[in-house]
This record gives C-alpha cells, sequence and structure tokens, in this order.
C-alpha cells in the first residue's frame, strides 16, 4: 500500500449512515504525492464530478454537481456539503489511509502479545475479478472510553491521532459537525477503527481489493474495489478541469 504512487479503479462504497445506509459507486483516478483525485460519480447523483489537486484552486475541491444550482463549485474537500453524511472525505481516497489503520492494529495487538489471536488468514480463493486471501482483524476489547479534547483539536485531529472514525465519533456523541468539540469537553471514542475488519487482498498486488469493518451495532461500512490498475501512468492533464473527457 505504501508503494502506491497512483491508482484508477472504480469503488463501490455501503455506508451505515444513523439507522439506514447509503450506498455510491464513483470513478476514480488518484495520485498520492502531490495528492490529486478525480471523481466521476455512477450512483447516487450520476454524472456528477470532483476535482482536487493539493495547493492548488485555494486547496478546494472543483464540483460539477450535475443539478442544482448548475454552476461548478470551489468546496472544502473536508467540508459538510462535500461530505453529505459520508464517513470519508475525498482526501482519504487510495491506500495509504487504510495502511495506517492497519499498523495501527499490528502495532496494538503485538503490544498485547495478541498478534495471532486478533489477525487470521483464510486460504485463497476467488473474488470476482481477484485471487485472493482474506485477513481478519478482530478486536474483542473494542469499546468507547473517554477522551478530553485538546486546545484547538477537531474531530478529524482526534480521528486521525488515533486511527479511529470520526464519523463514529461524531454519532457516537450525537455532535452537530467535525468543530462542534472545545478544549476540555469530555467525549467518548473508539478504542480502535472497528470490532472486526474483513479484507480481501489481491494475491498480485496484496493490495486490499474489498474491506469491510463492523462495529458494535454490526457492519459499519464495506468497500470495494474494481477494475483497479495501480500504478497506472496518469497524465498531469487528467488531474486538469480541461481534460476533454471531463465536464466542467
Amino acid at each position: 500500500m505504501k508503494e502506491i504512487k497512483t491508482a484508477r479503479f472504480t469503488i463501490k462504497a455501503w455506508e451505515r449512515v444513523g439507522e439506514h445506509h447509503t450506498e455510491s459507486e464513483y470513478d476514480i483516478k488518484y495520485r498520492a504525492e502531490p495528492m490529486a483525485a478525480y471523481f466521476y460519480c455512477h450512483h447516487p447523483n450520476e454524472g456528477a464530478e470532483i476535482l482536487y489537486k493539493e495547493g492548488e484552486n485555494k486547496n478546494q475541491a472543483l464540483v460539477k454537481p450535475n443539478g442544482f444550482p448548475w454552476i461548478n463549485l470551489n468546496l472544502d474537500p473536508a467540508g459538510a456539503l462535500i461530505r453529505d453524511n459520508s464517513h470519508h472525505t475525498i482526501t482519504e481516497m487510495g491506500f495509504s489511509y487504510m495502511y495506517g489503520i492497519i499498523q495501527n492494529a499490528v502495532h496494538k495487538s503485538k503490544a498485547q502479545k495478541k498478534f495471532n489471536k486478533i489477525f487470521s488468514m483464510e486460504p485463497p480463493h476467488f473474488w470476482l475479478e481477484y485471487d485472493v486471501v482474506t485477513i481478519k482483524i478482530d478486536f474483542p476489547d473494542y469499546a468507547f472510553i473517554p477522551y478530553v479534547v485538546k486546545e484547538k483539536e477537531t474531530l478529524v485531529d482526534i480521528a486521525r491521532k488515533h486511527f479511529i472514525s470520526e464519523y463514529k465519533i461524531l454519532t457516537l456523541n450525537k455532535l452537530k459537525n467535525y468543530n462542534s468539540v472545545e478544549a476540555g469537553q469530555e467525549i467518548l471514542i473508539p478504542n480502535g477503527y472497528a470490532k472486526t475488519t474483513i479484507l480481501f487482498i489481491d494475491i498480485k498486488t496484496h493490495l486490499p481489493v474489498k474491506q469491510e469493518m463492523y462495529d458494535d451495532l454490526g457492519k459499519y461500512e464495506a468497500y470495494e474495489y474494481h477494475k483497479l490498475k495501480a500504478n497506472d501512468n496518469i497524465p498531469e492533464e487528467e488531474f486538469t478541469s480541461k481534460f476533454p473527457a471531463y465536464g466542467f
């Protein structure tokens, strides 16, 4: 995962939002450094597009909503409008974010001397277009612990520091938004990203082409990567709004 510099793929996402769940599908082009990403939406808003390049356009994402207000918008990539109840921001796209979560689980399990109890693997099998092995990360001690917010911290800062989900913190504490905490406030946070994580690892690339996460309430989120081309040559033009195939 650390070696992925660019990637093209279609992602299918399933996320629990409140008492319901959402499903989405995007074609994505991704570059790790400097971070850049292009999204074409197939579902739920077919034809919508997003383009983000770190350090350009005042670090805002260019969005074609393909609906009202029928004009291109420049939006904060971590803002409420572009997230719209999604578990993740567009800047978490790629594999480095998941790599951090897995590495944290490895370190934690080894520190507890429980690696062989927490991590398990099933034999190779065929899943859709991939030959995969399945790795399961199971934390039986998954729980919620008190945390005192530090000066100038947001929920996203807390989540990144502890390799947990900011959306889970938001809903667990019934907060209005990701900036609605203040220094000295005590909140609850999970002691790990998930109670159970299931990863389908492509034998050829060693990349997690399917990810399923479960919390205390059951299935929390799932992501599938299709037509994945890792470290493919993506011309710089394809990370600009002028690329002929785009509709900005």
